[in-house]
């Protein structure tokens, strides 16, 4: 609220620290904090390969993203394509594409929780609804005990855009 504040009621200077600051504390925020789920999860799992390329294109996205920003931010009147200074004839338009590569390590983050969200609750045994909702405690229980099944997995679709389904394996 404090930044919104801010930033909606000033300029310049002040404006542009202010988002700026607070953008990547969120972001080192963002890391922090999945990087100590991940950690978590795989102390008491051991390693997953799915989960660790979601991680490495996650972060690979968002050094990719930051990298053209910075060249956006700093050397833009090198390569906008508009000014004499310019190197290049045309606007490669690196602002859109820092939004773009943003998005999709936003994008990877987010399947990471989603795919941690499942997996926790799947291993915790309340999936579905809490206990003492709907029907008897015995059909309560059967519905824990198969939903304890559904595991959660990264899946693509299209070959490369990672999705989380669950697998319904069998009881033992």
């Amino acid at each position: 609220v404090t930044t919104t504040i801010i930033f909606s009621t000033t300029t310049g200077q002040i404006q542009f620290y202010t988002f700026q600051s607070t953008y990547t504390t969120l972001q080192f925020a963002m890391i922090y904090y999945l990087r100590i789920l991940h950690v978590q999860q795989r102390t008491l799992k051991g390693p997953n390969p799915a989960i660790s390329t979601l991680i490495r294109r996650a972060l690979g996205f968002a050094l990719f993203a930051v990298s053209i920003w910075l060249i956006d931010l700093r050397a833009c009147e090198f390569v906008n394509g508009l000014t004499q200074k310019s190197v290049l004839r045309w606007n490669l338009q690196l602002h859109a594409w820092w939004h773009v590569f943003s998005a999709c390590a936003l994008y990877h983050a987010t399947m990471l929780v989603i795919y941690y969200h499942f997996d926790v609750r799947t291993n915790l045994g309340y999936f579905a609804e809490k206990a003492g909702t709907t029907g008897s405690q015995h059909q309560q229980q059967q519905r824990q005990e198969q939903q304890q099944h559904q595991q959660p997995y990264v899946a693509h679709w299209m070959g490369f855009v990672p999705v989380i389904r669950l697998r319904h394996s069998k009881q033992v």
